[in-house]
């Protein structure tokens, strides 16, 4: 099923976007939980309407201990520059801490590229090619002797083309398991009986 534009009609006025990004971390929860995440980890989604969070968290339950992260990025996290700047620090924050993180920005409302936001703040030199506004993004930072490492796999996204399929969700930097955005996507959409072609 092709990335469709839950943004602006037809398709938005059908299935508003607060809804299936609630429906989707769900979905990825529920994924994460039932055959990805080794035993001794659990997923659970944070969501907050009015705050404009929609994010999947993975811990470690016996070291209680954030390990990954899933943020979608919502219209509100590129509406503003300071929101951007509070969206990009709660990443690096989680990067600092080893946490793994992936920044999934399917949002066409706003023009904002989080992931420059985000390397401007770490202060690292971006050597990738540019990632556009919609993009999914992985993150994994270790220590490698006495310096930080920062790893990037980006995957470009645009509207009528499907989602990656393969995408890295480092925990504690140590070991990824892969995300199946595709699959998830298409689940999400069943559950909302959502048609593959509908507007």
């Amino acid at each position: 099923m092709p990335l469709h534009d839950h943004f602006h009609p037809p398709w938005s006025e059908e299935n508003p976007w607060e809804g299936f990004h609630s429906a989707w971390a769900n979905t990825m929860v529920r994924h994460l939980n039932a055959s990805l995440l080794p035993r001794g980890f659990r997923a659970f989604p944070q969501i907050h309407l009015g705050k404009g969070l929609f994010e999947v968290r993975v811990e470690d339950i016996q070291r209680r201990r954030l390990v990954a992260a899933v943020e979608l990025v919502s219209p509100g996290n590129k509406d503003h520059p300071e929101e951007r700047q509070a969206f990009a620090a709660k990443c690096v924050a989680y990067l600092q801490e080893q946490a793994g993180v992936v920044v999934l920005d399917v949002v066409t409302a706003r023009r904002a590229n989080i992931h420059r936001e985000l390397l401007q703040l770490l202060s690292h030199q971006e050597t990738q090619p540019g990632v556009s506004d919609l993009s999914c993004v992985s993150y994994r930072n270790r220590r490698l002797k006495k310096r930080w490492s920062l790893e990037v796999w980006p995957f470009p996204l645009a509207v009528g083309r499907p989602l990656p399929t393969n995408v890295p969700l480092w925990l504690a930097g140590v070991f990824a398991v892969p995300l199946d955005l595709e699959a998830m996507y298409e689940e999400t959409a069943r559950v909302l009986r959502i048609e593959p072609s509908g507007g």
